[in-house]
């Protein structure tokens, strides 16, 4: 019987295409890795221009980079709606899940973020200033209810920034500043603060008549709120769900799950000019939680 011999090139052939074997189901497994289940992170960005002209503006280019990061890394965008049944009702979420939020509504989430959120196939959430809708000529354009219509047939979703406390107002004689949802004023003509009663009736009145406004406009129950600039205590929170809104959504980092109080919902910002999408996954992933197995007494 004739001995058979394997030519080198065959050899170097063999073993090429082992080595592909070997590490091609790797790869696949690399683009589905699980970073975390039962949790989600809640991205804000705030507005997109082609030109960088704040720390809370990001050109389009960065925000489709970051989109197409989320993709290819595996993340599961998902509606903001499915994060409340994820409270309300148990609902599991995917893993690596991660909310899209929006804050102040303005006119550049139409022009530039609603296309390529489309074309990436995600979903967002804007919290609009109710007052400042449709206004064009006041700073910054600002969305009107037909645009907000129209992305709403499209998977986006509209919640209230409040109706009209998104500045900084005087809280004593000395001149100090705050947010004016979260501090009594201080009244100069009174030479006085506001009681905690005036500070009460005037919130809830400004969350309540934003969250009626978006109800009648939009068609839809208007059950989330974000604070201006992530300023509140324990009050606001009581006050904010007395005027209908089941969460209230903050500025501080962190990831959310089942023991997040949903009154101080995290957010990861996203949307500043230096946060690449390789910062941006690294800023992500710095919020899991560890998990503490049952033995541990820590």
């Amino acid at each position: 019987m004739r001995k058979t011999t394997f030519q080198p090139g065959i050899r170097l052939a063999s073993i090429l295409l082992f080595i592909v074997f070997l590490f091609t189901p790797l790869q696949a497994n690399a683009q589905n890795q699980i970073y975390y289940q039962d949790q989600a992170v809640v991205l804000m960005y705030h507005h997109l221009d082609p030109e960088k002209k704040s720390s809370a503006t990001i050109t389009p280019e960065l925000f489709k980079s970051q989109l197409e990061m989320l993709k290819k890394e595996g993340f599961n965008v998902i509606p903001i709606e499915e994060l409340a049944a994820f409270y309300k009702e148990g609902k599991k979420l995917p893993p690596n899940a991660v909310v899209l939020t929006f804050d102040d509504g303005y006119e550049s989430f139409y022009t530039y973020a609603y296309p390529e959120l489309k074309s990436q196939g995600f979903v967002a959430t804007n919290f609009v200033i109710v007052s400042q809708v449709g206004k064009k000529n006041e700073g910054i354009p600002k969305l009107d209810w037909g645009q907000m219509r129209e992305m709403q047939l499209e998977g986006m979703s509209f919640y209230s920034h409040t109706y009209d406390s998104h500045y900084y107002t005087q809280i004593d004689a000395a001149g100090r500043q705050a947010p004016v949802l979260a501090a009594q004023r201080y009244l100069p003509e009174l030479n006085r603060v506001e009681t905690p009663v005036e500070y009460r009736k005037r919130i809830i009145e400004d969350m309540r008549k934003s969250r009626l406004i978006l109800e009648q406009e939009l068609d839809k129950p208007a059950i989330f709120l974000a604070v201006p600039f992530g300023r509140y205590g324990s009050s606001l929170s009581y006050w904010a769900k007395y005027a209908g809104f089941e969460f209230v959504l903050s500025t501080n980092p962190g990831i959310n799950d089942a023991s997040t109080d949903s009154t101080r919902i995290y957010r990861v910002n996203a949307g500043s000019p230096e946060i690449t999408p390789e910062l941006l996954k690294q800023k992500i992933l710095q919020t899991i939680k560890p998990k503490i197995s049952r033995g541990s007494k820590k």
